[in-house]
């Protein structure tokens, strides 16, 4: 532990991890302020710059990798604060934010939302980067609402998720752009603001045509560009000049690995499914969506491979869950005796760790779970979350998704969309 005395208009760059007590004075960090008493902590691969608003003193813990540095001047550009006062002021309710990947979205997010609290506000912050997401765990749709100055995006508790199911939007477009229009609608009745941060898919086909249906989906009343150059400038062509506003993208952020990305995403999720308990649930109570599973009506196919099966709408033909894959001439003879063209085989097993989301009647959800098995025999699902006993009493409803997480959180890969 060390003792920092701090005086008015210094700035520190502080790495964790730490733990920070303001002994006197007052300090401000990402645009949240710390007076006498108060206690904030950076964890690992976290760095914060520390303001200094009035002369006083640190008390610092620092863990193995903590430091910290002065720095010679302000890392947050004026600009930010000028734009925060504009967006007050002129009631810019809806900002939409746009950047490639680390271009530092999630900072900016931050410091803008603490600035816009000070206001006495309520500002929502909604974050649609499914595979990197700070708030609600990977593969989903966050939607915070805050009205008390915070640090990290990630501390954040969701007050909505939306189910993607995969940590690419590109793999369940439709379901992306649909949470995006739920979460926007519900988050303009409950906030004063209301703040997107985006993912960095902004090039390709997939990119533009994401980015120009969340425009057309939110119709921002400012759009901010955080960029290096120019690269952004095609997706925002059709924008009025009046609801843009430029920032270059400041020289502190940092590239992350795609290996960091990884570890950082599996910290967000394993912190989520921490404590998971195992549950059954009723095939015969539920139902399905985003999956051909439970929307057909149950099929006896005479051949000992098939566990369980179903006769699907029309032209769909059959989904059956198979111990091993059917030959060509076991398809040949049932698809045949059926009178199909069609037989969905799904191998029994595949589906052990495949993330699902679990809603009430109202289709709202109640959580995530993980799948430990479909029992046939007893006919139920037998599936692993951290939502308690009384929530899961109220499921009815599961969406499926393509990402699979095993009990812990650890990433385990995913199943081909449509397949299930």
């Amino acid at each position: 532990m060390i003792t920092q005395k701090i005086n008015k208009s210094e700035i520190y760059l502080l790495s964790g991890p730490a733990e920070i007590k303001v002994n006197s004075g007052l300090v401000s960090v990402i645009g949240a302020e710390f007076n006498e008493g108060k206690r904030f902590n950076v964890p690992t691969g976290k760095r914060v710059p520390i303001e200094i608003l009035l002369d006083g003193k640190l008390e610092i813990n620092f863990g193995d990798t903590g430091r910290i540095e002065v720095l010679e001047k302000r890392t947050i550009p004026e600009l930010w604060d000028e734009l925060a006062e504009k967006i007050f002021k002129e009631k810019r309710r809806k900002i939409l934010i746009l950047g490639e990947v680390d271009t530092g979205k999630s900072f900016f997010t931050t410091y803008i939302s603490n600035k816009l609290i000070k206001n006495k506000v309520t500002v929502g912050i909604l974050d649609c980067d499914v595979g990197q997401s700070d708030v609600g765990p990977p593969g989903t749709l966050g939607l915070a609402i805050c009205d008390k100055e915070f640090l990290f995006l990630s501390s954040q508790p969701a007050d909505e998720i939306f189910f993607i199911g995969s940590l690419s939007p590109g793999l369940h477009l439709t379901s992306f752009i649909t949470g995006i229009d739920k979460l926007t609608t519900y988050a303009v009745t409950k906030t004063d603001f209301l703040i997107i941060d985006t993912t960095g898919w902004v090039q390709g086909d997939g990119g533009r045509q994401v980015k120009q249906s969340k425009i057309d989906i939110i119709q921002p009343d400012l759009i901010i560009l955080l960029q290096r150059n120019k690269e952004l400038e095609h997706l925002v062509r059709t924008v009025h000049p009046d609801n843009i506003f430029r920032l270059p993208v400041s020289k502190k952020a940092s590239n992350t690995s795609q290996g960091d990305r990884k570890a950082l995403r599996e910290l967000v999720s394993i912190n989520y499914f921490k404590n998971s308990k195992s549950y059954s649930i009723s095939l015969d109570k539920i139902k399905t969506e985003r999956s051909y599973f439970k929307s057909g009506y149950e099929l006896s196919l005479n051949n000992e491979k098939v566990e369980y099966a179903e006769r699907l709408s029309a032209w769909e033909g059959i989904l059956a869950f198979v111990t091993e894959l059917l030959t060509p001439d076991e398809l040949a003879d049932l698809k045949k005796e059926h009178n199909v063209f069609n037989i969905r085989q799904f191998k029994t097993g595949t589906e052990k760790y495949l993330t699902v989301a679990l809603l009430d009647k109202n289709r709202r959800a109640l959580g995530l779970g993980n799948i430990e098995k479909f029992d046939f025999k007893d006919k139920a699902i037998i599936l692993h979350s951290p939502i308690s006993a009384d929530n899961f009493k109220k499921v009815e409803i599961i969406q499926f998704g393509s990402n699979r997480t095993n009990f812990s959180g650890k990433e385990m890969g995913f199943i081909s969309p449509g397949s299930l």
